[in-house]
């Protein structure tokens, strides 16, 4: 999966002539190729950062790095002003995704500018300030963009942070700038909730956490002939190296696994809940634990590691709220012969088929109502029909209510509409 979407990007259609025009701009400006960083502050309401966090961010450019910032946008909303800003409005949209291509660096929010920026091979910083971001919702596809969240919902996004991460970006190459592989579920780790000047608190999609803790490398800086080679009207193909962690890994998970019987093991885990956090005060300690997998993270380790998860046991009556141990078993000879219960956001989940969780549950460290009542009515419309009825049946005796009844009763009737549709109607 990771190495499809790290491929799946977009395409922008950029002639001779919209490079020559990005180039006039560029020289009108003063602005030297690969020496300037490009911003989009204009998005809807709800996935707005305030301009004066981009006037503040802007500054702290200028004054550290002496990098300008092209502003890419509406002209009629509000534009940041400081020294260093370039207000570039008013012209083709293909010019404007060809200065984005010349540019060090693009920070955007969730906008189309900045899924225009991914097209091209630069590091991308976008910005996501709902805090409700889900595996399964559109975001930016590039292998050099980095998912910044806000570390807990209607808690906005620090200037700081985006700031050490231009820091920690700029001591790197280019070619360093690739997130690392999650060794949990093998997708990359572009979500970062904390960053240093020399680390950055990542986060994946199934709720594991990484610090990535690098050593500072000097910037390489591009000659203009360089810069000139590999521009084209087209997408550039990237080979996304990835850093492997999984050795490390596999060392830590594997100690305490405890052996039952006819080929089947046994760890029991502590969480304080599903899915815990890293902070960054852990940076500066060498020997400090840099992976917290979440309960999402260990079962997609055992599925990659290619073991069936056979049961998930606490140890005890837990609440959320506090510290609870679980047991999970697992086999490579074995698959399961009763009904899995999985903790999973306030109830549990009770599954005869582990792919379920993996295909339709395995996101619950961004789960709310809202999206889990929802989520069989996406299963309907992607035409998985029988899919959708066994996944509303799972949700209303996880969650049983008015509303998840519906929803079960309806995709039931539906999928039992449907086959009657195709005997009976020509």
């Amino acid at each position: 999966m990771s190495d499809v979407l790290s491929e799946f990007r977009p395409l922008v259609h950029v002639s001779p002539s919209d490079w020559e025009k990005a180039d006039k701009i560029l020289e009108q400006h003063g602005l030297e190729k690969g020496r300037f960083f490009t911003m989009a502050p204009h998005t809807w309401p709800d996935k707005s950062w305030r301009i004066e966090n981009f006037e503040e961010l802007g500054k702290k450019v200028w004054e550290e790095f002496g990098a300008k910032s092209v502003i890419l946008g509406l002209p009629e909303l509000k534009t940041p002003t400081f020294e260093g800003a370039v207000p570039v409005f008013g012209i083709p949209l293909p010019v404007v995704a060809a200065i984005i291509a010349w540019s060090r660096l693009f920070i955007g929010l969730d906008s189309g500018l900045s899924h225009v920026a991914a097209g091209f091979d630069l590091p991308l910083i976008v910005l996501y300030c709902q805090g409700k971001i889900p595996a399964f919702e559109i975001r930016v596809h590039s292998p050099y963009a980095e998912y910044i969240l806000e570390q807990a919902a209607g808690r906005m996004i620090e200037v700081k942070i985006v700031l050490d991460i231009l820091r920690f970006h700029m001591k790197r190459s280019f070619q360093s700038v690739n997130p690392p592989v999650c060794p949990a579920c093998g997708r990359t780790m572009q979500y970062v909730t904390q960053a240093s000047e020399d680390g950055l608190n990542r986060r994946c999609f199934c709720g594991t956490h990484f610090l990535d803790k690098r050593d500072g490398l000097a910037p390489k800086t591009k000659t203009h002939e360089e810069a000139e080679t590999g521009k084209a009207n087209e997408m550039h193909s990237s080979d996304n190296p990835k850093k492997t962690i999984d050795h490390t890994v596999n060392q830590s998970f594997w100690k305490d696994v405890e052996y039952l019987e006819n080929q089947r093991w046994s760890k029991r885990i502590s969480f304080k809940n599903v899915f815990p956090r890293l902070f960054m005060t852990e940076v500066g300690d060498p020997f400090a634990q840099t992976f917290s997998f979440s309960m999402d993270g260990i079962f997609f380790f055992l599925r990659r590691s290619g073991y069936q998860i056979l049961s998930v046991i606490p140890e005890e009556t837990f609440e959320r709220k506090k510290e609870f141990t679980l047991r999970i078993e697992f086999s490579k000879e074995h698959l399961p012969t009763e009904r899995i219960l999985i903790p999973w956001g306030k109830g549990t989940l009770f599954l005869k088929y582990m792919e379920d969780y993996f295909t339709y549950f395995s996101w619950q460290s961004w789960a709310t109502p809202i999206r889990w009542t929802s989520l069989s009515k996406r299963i309907y419309e992607w035409g998985k029909k029988e899919d959708a009825v066994r996944v509303a049946r799972i949700i209303f005796w996880m969650d049983p209510s008015v509303k998840t009844a519906k929803y079960w009763l309806r995709y039931f009737f539906l999928s039992i509409w449907d086959l009657w549709k195709s005997r009976w109607i020509p």
